[in-house]
């Protein structure tokens, strides 16, 4: 019996160490090699984050990327760039020693506090990026969009100081109006 087509040219060729099609391994607009330009185009990545992709985008050319690092190239991009994190991939226990890789001890505190800890530091710490440089490049000027509200907030205390004026002719025109309306009788009702 035949056996069935390959779905394109290569499809049963030799494949990678960790299954990838040669076809798979080409350069894609939307792949590693493409996420990984991306992040190396930002100027917020540390030297360390920059050397690595540097690295990783070479492993790629040679087609030794492995599913670890591709994983890491595109977790780092949802990230930085903002889009779909995806999850890690599941630990896998080490024969020798037993320890399960990617998990923290249950007595690790630190690493407990680094992750309910509410300042910008926690949540650059693993992505090697200087976190007063994450600040400043950014897509918003941070320093325009405090003026801004500090603009509108100037504008409506202004506002509201004109319709308190407002309020304040209003209530001395209605006491006006009650004080000559006491004066006057009614023609309709005489008594």
């Amino acid at each position: 019996m035949l056996a069935d087509p390959p779905l394109f040219r290569g499809a049963d060729e030799t494949r990678g160490d960790h299954g990838e099609t040669a076809m798979a391994k080409r350069k894609q607009p939307g792949g590693v090699d493409g996420l990984i330009d991306e992040l190396l185009k930002l100027r917020t990545l540390g030297a360390d984050t920059r050397a690595d992709l540097e690295e990783l985008r070479d492993a790629q050319a040679k087609g030794e990327l492995d599913a670890a690092d591709a994983a890491y190239v595109a977790n780092l991009h949802a990230r930085l760039k903002g889009g779909v994190v995806r999850p890690a991939p599941d630990p896998v226990a080490d024969p020798v020693s037993g320890q399960v890789s990617g998990l923290v001890p249950a007595n690790d505190t630190d690493a407990d506090d680094a992750l309910t800890a509410d300042d910008d530091t926690a949540l650059f710490a693993d992505a090697d990026i200087d976190v007063e440089d994450a600040e400043t490049g950014t897509a918003v000027d941070w320093q325009a969009e405090a003026e801004h509200w500090r603009e509108r907030a100037e504008a409506a205390e202004a506002e509201l100081a004109d319709l308190k004026d407002r309020h304040d002719a209003l209530r001395e025109e209605l006491a006006s109006v009650r004080e000559t309306a006491a004066d006057r009788t009614d023609p309709n009702n005489p008594g």
